[in-house]
């Protein structure tokens, strides 16, 4: 941590000497430094969330301080996905024959599962109230993962005041070579994202998803017009953490606080970057989450855990090279059960969830958990989008009003070292997209999916032909209808809470609505 902090600070010192030979023009505007990750006041949403790859319309929410003449205004920003899935496979009652269930029965099916591939996505819907002006604004957000009239009161998935927080910008913070800014309260940093705008095709991240009270200051440092350093520190904590009950059965209805108590969890995080020509962005990070487990079963002996997180990126917003990102990142894990969800990685919230997905699940058929709560997951993450619309229009630019064809490329490796259940994770697809009219396009995405390099029995394989209506090329909104099919390995079992069944669905149809603003 010392030697991470040294090195910070070497490379501002460094930093400065050039600075004060080249500062910023005085015609030149000055931009509010926002956040290296995405930015807070972003909707939480998928990539089928916003006009096609392509378009270079902005997502909802960035951090776009207005004109200083407008003064204090009341904004709204938010997401809805609304998704009918239906799965297609054997009864449930063993009897011979097929028959329908929604929510499909799938092996991607759980957003906390290391199999999810964000392709046949739940609900969720999101709101942002913002009440400022270019210097101070204050956000509150509402949230949640069901939709009560078509589904049922599914008290935790009603998630209600999800985040409030403040933002404070200072234009000018270091005179002519850069700004300031900082984010206060109940909020949410998120690292690691491989879509241009969004957490990519896999919606996780690479570094974490911070979910505590606290603080992030951000510095953004102009070099030269075409160089940008950025500097970002935050420190938190969770307000409070799940109760555990030894003695009465938790019902359903409440969320799973994990096997042990969770304890007093705290978070701290550093990252620095460099930004060419707002076209290629490398950065480093450093997130740690610890717990003295200071909540332990009564007659235990306390175990503090700690997740440490660090790694770097390189994000391209390439124009007619296309939108890329690759990252590495390691997470090193110790003791982790009584951490609360400081930080989501890796489709993991928190130190159970983790432990479930890389250092073994609980496994209905023999009963049996891998014992293993401290190793270590080194990762790499890769996505990259390109437009030929862009590439056979160049040099005339394309904002992607028009017809246009994507291709994506993605994918994640994961290598799992620890005591009992070391193994090596794979999962890479690719999703073309043609938009031959403005109000339609058409589609497939490919996916293949390894648990376990070692066993093929876990992976399974989908392809996934869609139709896409909208009211124009850049239009918010999208009806999606989809089909999945699935070949499944004979131990790709279904997702959670489905995963008793002997076998998981094989096909798989979703009509989903969904829209930004």
């Amino acid at each position: 941590m010392k030697f991470r902090l040294l090195l910070i600070a070497t490379l501002t010192s460094l930093a400065w000497p050039v600075l004060a030979q080249t500062p910023k023009d005085d015609d030149e505007p000055s931009e509010s430094p926002g956040s290296i990750g995405l930015d807070p006041g972003q909707p939480e949403y998928g990539g089928e969330a916003g006009p096609m790859p392509g378009s270079e319309k902005p997502a909802p929410g960035m951090a776009t301080a207005p004109p200083p003449d407008v003064g204090n205004h009341f904004e709204i920003h938010g997401y809805l996905r609304a998704p009918l899935r239906v799965g297609v496979g054997k009864k449930t009652d063993g009897t011979s024959g097929t028959e329908l269930h929604a929510p499909p029965h799938i092996p991607d099916g759980s957003f906390t599962d290391w199999r999810y591939l964000d392709s046949l996505p739940g609900p969720w819907s999101e709101l942002f109230f913002n009440y400022g002006g270019a210097r101070a604004k204050g956000t509150i957000s509402i949230a949640g993962y069901n939709q009560t009239l078509a589904g049922y009161r599914e008290l935790q998935s009603q998630l209600g005041i999800n985040q409030a927080f403040i933002t404070l910008n200072f234009p000018g913070a270091f005179g002519r070579y850069g700004d300031l800014s900082l984010v206060a309260g109940s909020f949410s940093n998120r690292y690691g994202a491989a879509g241009k705008s969004d957490a990519g095709m896999y919606e996780t991240y690479l570094f974490g998803r911070t979910k505590a009270v606290g603080e992030t200051l951000t510095a953004r440092l102009d070099v030269t017009r075409a160089v940008g350093i950025l500097v970002e520190h935050g420190i938190g904590a969770k307000l409070d953490v799940m109760p555990f009950d030894t003695l009465n059965p938790r019902p359903g209805y409440l969320p799973f606080p994990g096997p042990v108590p969770q304890g007093s969890t705290f978070l701290h995080h550093v990252h620095l970057g460099i930004e060419l020509a707002k076209v290629l962005r490398i950065t480093g990070h450093y997130l740690t989450s610890w717990t003295p487990d200071d909540n332990p079963a009564p007659g235990t002996t306390s175990k503090p855990g700690r997740m440490t997180v660090w790694g770097a990126e390189a994000k391209l917003k390439g124009g007619v090279a296309g939108d890329g990102y690759l990252g590495f990142s390691q997470v090193r894990a110790k003791d982790i059960l009584p951490l609360a969800d400081a930080i989501e990685v890796l489709h993991s919230s928190g130190g159970s969830q983790f432990k479930n997905n890389y250092f073994g699940r609980f496994d209905p058929r023999t009963s049996m958990t891998p014992p293993d709560d401290t190793g270590a997951v080194n990762s790499l993450l890769f996505q990259y989008s390109l437009s030929v619309g862009k590439l056979v229009r160049y040099p005339v630019r394309f904002n992607g009003n028009g017809p246009d064809l994507t291709v994506t490329l993605f994918g994640m490796f994961n290598a799992v070292d620890s005591e009992h259940f070391s193994h090596k994770m794979l999962k890479y697809g690719t999703e073309v997209m043609y938009s031959p009219l403005e109000v339609l396009a058409v589609g497939a995405r490919g996916d293949l999916v390894q648990p376990n390099l070692a066993n093929s029995n876990e992976s399974f394989s989908v392809l996934s032909p869609k139709l896409v209506l909208r009211t124009s090329f850049l239009a918010h909104e999208r009806v999606t209808l989809q089909y999945s099919h699935y070949w499944n390995g004979s131990a790709a079992y279904a997702a959670f809470p489905y995963n008793r069944l002997p076998q998981a669905d094989k096909n798989a149809l979703m009509l989903s609505a969904s829209m930004w603003w």
